[in-house]
């Protein structure tokens, strides 16, 4: 939690084409702006550098009007970012802007905060694909974890039919969420298809929801591979809808994550232990000490996963203070 005089963080979303930026604790971000960095092309940590310097520069001095040392910074990601996009962001933020503290988290691990709901399937619909991912019990369950290409489309009839296309294949959107369920445990399968999440600009087209649902009763049935989840389906399927809009749910979820004692504590600083970045974008850090022996160093090495450590831990709202 953040008391007393200590300012709030700051949350910047750098997932999608739209950069979002508030602060955290609030239920609406402050602004937004277009996204001048492509996300999904690879670069070298010079690169990435480069390219993300003067987007937080621009957003933490002249948009939002703060000090960065006076600061705490979240910022969410794509969940298949790279090692070196992981690696810059810390360069910019510690060394660059010299911000008190910084956190890199996957958006997708942050939309179900607002549904104070620790069990789910969320569908981040993006401009030219989606992104599927369970989450159980708080934990996120990467092998769930889908991602499909959609055709370009600009008119709302051709977006919903490059979405749920007529052929139902293995590379349309309905496919990939049922598979995705599909890969989580028989006891778990009926808690996230209660709460089938979409996020992101396309989430808001009228009729989305209800299209969705249908679809996968109907795909379900209609492919042999997913029949054992059609009683499941039928029984318990609700994509719920929220008064949030779909495009900023993600960014209020990391609003109320940087609100949390988990945010603070894992949070990286100057005076952190040194530590490196993994693919997945989680520290791995080592305890110093005088001397070890090879055994003791080797298990001081503590590489974090998502199944056994979750990114960020789910909570109840009714469990933050105010």
């Amino acid at each position: 939690m953040q008391y007393g005089l200590e300012k709030k963080a700051i949350v910047i979303d750098l997932s999608n084409n739209i950069t979002r930026y508030g602060f955290a604790g609030e239920t609406a971000e402050r602004g937004h702006c277009p996204n001048p960095v492509d996300m999904d092309k690879g670069r070298t940590s010079a690169e990435w550098t480069q390219a993300l310097l003067p987007l937080l520069h621009n957003i933490i001095l002249k948009k939002l009007l703060t000090k960065p040392r006076d600061r705490n910074v979240l910022v969410l990601c794509p969940i298949s970012s790279s090692t070196s996009f992981y690696h810059s962001v810390k360069t910019c933020l510690l060394e660059y802007l010299q911000v008190q503290s910084m956190r890199a988290v996957p958006l997708l691990c942050t939309v179900l905060y607002p549904s104070a709901n620790p069990h789910g399937v969320v569908v981040d619909l993006g401009h030219s694909e989606a992104r599927i991912l369970c989450m159980s019990y708080g934990l996120v369950l990467m092998r769930s974890l889908r991602i499909t290409w959609i055709p370009l489309a600009s008119e709302k009839t051709e977006i919903l039919e490059a979405f749920f296309p007529k052929t139902r294949g293995p590379d349309s959107l309905v496919f990939q969420i049922l598979d995705s369920i599909l890969q989580c445990d028989l006891e778990v399968r009926p808690l996230v298809v209660q709460n089938v999440t979409l996020v992101g600009g396309n989430a808001m087209i009228s009729g989305f929801h209800d299209k969705l649902e249908n679809e996968l009763r109907e795909s379900a049935a209609a492919q042999p591979r997913f029949k054992t989840l059609i009683a499941l389906l039928d029984r318990f399927l609700c994509v719920p809808r929220f008064k949030v809009p779909a495009q900023t749910l993600g960014w209020l979820g990391g609003s109320i994550y940087a609100c949390l004692d988990d945010f603070s504590q894992s949070s990286v600083s100057h005076t952190s232990e040194n530590y490196t970045v993994n693919e997945l974008g989680l520290r791995t850090t080592k305890t110093k000490t005088k001397t070890k022996t090879k055994q003791q160093a080797k298990d001081d090495l503590q590489v974090l996963t998502y199944e056994q450590d979750p990114l960020p831990r789910l909570v109840h709202l009714n469990s933050i203070e105010n």
